[in-house]
């Protein structure tokens, strides 16, 4: 049981990392490109990719997350001991997902 509540005390500090759907936003930077008018329609590139973390690389990474950096320190050290001590147990890696997005703009002739 004990286990479990730390796997999702880990999911629960993991949406620090602002996983979230950027539908919306990219929506929005493509209308603002062809809005302005510079530009004919642009097109959009995705490129997926993925990378390993040990335990201390990911530990790392939550230190660069402003929303972690404003906890007070007992909740940042609790945080760090859930993910030593969950990630520990699911084999000292986590993997995660990136995905970048280019949006290409060809500059309008007139």
């Amino acid at each position: 049981m004990d286990f479990d509540i730390n796997r999702r005390a880990l999911f629960d500090a993991a949406a620090l990392n602002y996983e979230r759907d950027y539908e919306t936003d990219i929506a929005g930077w493509v209308a603002e490109i062809i809005e302005s008018g510079f530009f004919e329609k642009p097109s959009v590139s995705r490129y997926k990719c993925n990378k390993s973390y040990t335990v201390e690389e990911y530990i790392g990474l939550f230190n660069t997350f402003s929303d972690f950096l404003k906890l007070p320190e007992t909740k940042k050290n609790r945080i760090e001991t859930i993910i030593r001590t969950s990630l520990r147990k699911l084999g000292g890696t986590i993997l995660k997902d990136y995905e970048s997005v280019l949006i290409h703009g060809k500059k309008n002739p007139s």
